[in-house]
Formats: structure tokens, C-alpha cells, sequence
């Protein structure tokens, strides 16, 4: 049965590396898993680029950012794959080989702008342009950022705890936007050990996102494939809301504390405090801490339950 899109979003992002059997293995995981949404970078395309021919899904469009590909310097870097009853509202006018952005349109009316990004390194050719670019264009209510970033910062990966030059206008767009990055810090994305692919969206959708690395649905690639999830789903009040202190979870503490303590460095270092909107969005940035580390670290009690909810955004 299909899902009820008004409720779910599932999208599936991964760097398959120009490999075809990488491509190919992604593309069945998000048919196994009903994703409605494929971001790919780097995708495996054939030899002669200009026939524009690539490892496809059936009952899915494939989408690419340029309409004609050209040699293969001008190849395209990501193309976007999406279930074919989902309405397509816009497409981006970048016109970058690097960038693709979708407008869907949900069941209920609700648009979401997907953006599939991949950003080359420094070596590379066009590098850093994706980012650039991104920083550049509207952000949208509900936008959802997806892709292979090749930057290093320790707002999204534990390891650097020095600053990277490069990387640094991306956190301070972020932070200045109030963006929300979903990776945990300490989970890699690339067979390395690095934080490499990011998934970031608008505040408006922090409470109906989760990202999951998943490292079961490894392609061969280098890389390691992002599930982001957007449940819509009305929450329950009152009967459903207590949380279960003997679930606690002490390593979920310890990882989620982490990552929410870099968070907040990155938040003190780039706020003015001398400013009335400064403290409103240290403030803001607090309570959106308070809220994450409640939902990771304790589960809630299954079942019918008298009373009401132990805390709220009030508290």
C-alpha cells in the first residue's frame, strides 16, 4: 500500500561513486523500502554522456539539473529520482550540473524543496560551487538539504575540532538561518571515518525529521547511504505522552549530549549577546536543544495512559 503522503516523506541520498553497481543496489533499497525520494551523487552514467542514459527505477522519474549533458566535464553530478504520483510544483533554475532543487507538493497542499547537492572538493573541478550556490538561492518554509558536502566542521563531525577555513560560511549560513543539521556528530558517513554527507533543513520541519545513517544498505561506494524521514503524523497528547524514565538510555545520553554540546559551541561562537535578537535565538536555540535530547534518550510508554505530558516547550 502506498503511504499516505500527507503523513510520510522518505528519501533515500547516496554517493554511488560513477559505479553502476552501486547505483543499482541503492535503487532497489528504495524500491524495498518505498522511498519517494532518490538522491543520487556522483550517479553512474554511460560512456558517451551525451545519450544521457543511466541506471534507472520503474515507476520513478529521473530527474537531472541541466537538460543537456554534454562532454563529460560537464556531466551531471546529481540526478534526482522521484515516485511518480508525487507532483512536481517547480524545479530550480540554477542550471548547475552540481545542484538540483525539486518543489513537491504533498497530498494536503504542503510543498517541500528538496535539494540535492553535491559539493566538490578542492581539487576538483567546479569546487565549492555547489555550496556557493545553495548559500545564494531562497530558503524556502520547508526545505530539506541532501548530499555529499566535502567539508569538514565540528558542528557536523566530532573528529574536527579545529575550525576548516572552508567549511566555515556554510555553518555561519546555517546558524544565521536558523537551519537544523540532522547528522549525530559522532556517526560516519564515508568509509573513512568522516562526516561527509549532510542532511540540514528548515526549523519548520526539525520535529517531523529524522536522518538515519544506513550503513546496512552499503553500496560498495565509498560512501554510505542516508535515509531522512518527514513524518507529518499528528502527535498524541495527553494519553501517549509520558516518557518511560527505566527506558532511559545512557549511551543515547552520552552521544546525543555530545552532539548537542558541539552544537551549542557553534551556536555561543556566532551569536552577538549584546543584542536583543541575539539572546532570542540563544534562547530559541536552547529550547530546540532541550526538546532533541528529550526525544532521543527516553521512549515512550506504549499504551493508554491517564494524566498529561511531563514537559512541553513551556517548561
Amino acid at each position: 500500500m502506498r503511504p499516505n503522503l500527507s503523513n510520510r516523506l522518505r528519501i533515500l541520498s547516496a554517493n554511488v561513486q560513477k559505479s553502476r553497481a552501486a547505483q543499482e543496489s541503492i535503487l532497489e533499497s528504495a524500491a524495498s523500502l518505498k522511498a519517494e525520494v532518490i538522491c543520487l551523487q556522483e550517479p553512474w552514467l554511460i560512456n558517451d554522456v551525451t545519450r544521457e542514459k543511466t541506471a534507472t527505477l520503474r515507476g520513478y522519474r529521473t530527474l537531472a539539473p541541466i537538460n543537456t549533458w554534454g562532454d563529460r566535464e560537464q556531466r551531471p553530478r546529481v540526478l534526482t529520482l522521484l515516485r511518480d504520483t508525487i507532483k512536481i510544483a517547480r524545479t530550480s533554475e540554477e542550471g548547475h550540473p552540481d545542484v538540483l532543487g525539486l518543489l513537491i507538493e504533498l497530498e494536503d497542499g504542503r510543498t517541500i524543496d528538496i535539494l540535492n547537492i553535491y559539493n566538490a572538493g578542492a581539487n576538483s573541478s567546479r569546487a565549492r560551487e555547489a555550496e556557493r550556490l545553495i548559500r545564494a538561492r531562497p530558503i524556502y518554509q520547508n526545505s530539506v538539504y541532501l548530499g555529499d558536502f566535502n567539508l569538514h566542521h565540528p558542528l557536523w563531525d566530532s573528529r574536527y575540532s579545529r575550525l576548516d577555513d572552508t567549511a566555515i560560511p556554510l555553518a555561519e549560513w546555517a546558524l544565521r538561518n536558523n537551519l537544523v543539521f540532522l547528522n549525530n556528530p559522532e556517526l560516519a558517513t564515508h568509509i573513512r571515518g568522516n562526516v561527509l554527507d549532510l542532511g540540514i533543513i528548515s526549523n519548520n520541519l526539525n520535529a517531523a525529521a529524522q536522518l538515519d545513517i544506513r550503513y546496512d544498505l552499503a553500496t560498495g561506494a565509498d560512501h554510505y547511504p542516508l535515509e531522512c524521514t518527514l513524518d507529518f503524523k499528528p502527535r498524541r497528547q495527553g494519553t501517549s505522552g509520558f516518557r518511560d524514565a527505566d527506558k532511559v538510555d545512557a549511551d543515547a545520553i552520552s552521544r546525543e549530549g555530545a552532539r548537542l554540546r558541539n552544537s551549542l559551541k557553534e551556536k555561543l561562537a556566532n551569536t552577538l549577546l549584546s543584542t536583543i535578537e541575539g539572546c532570542d535565538s540563544l534562547v530559541d536555540s536552547l529550547e530546540d536543544l532541550i526538546l532533541a535530547l528529550l526525544n532521543k534518550i527516553a521512549k515512550r510508554k506504549p499504551g493508554p495512559l491517564k494524566g498529561n505530558i511531563w514537559w512541553s516547550t513551556a517548561c
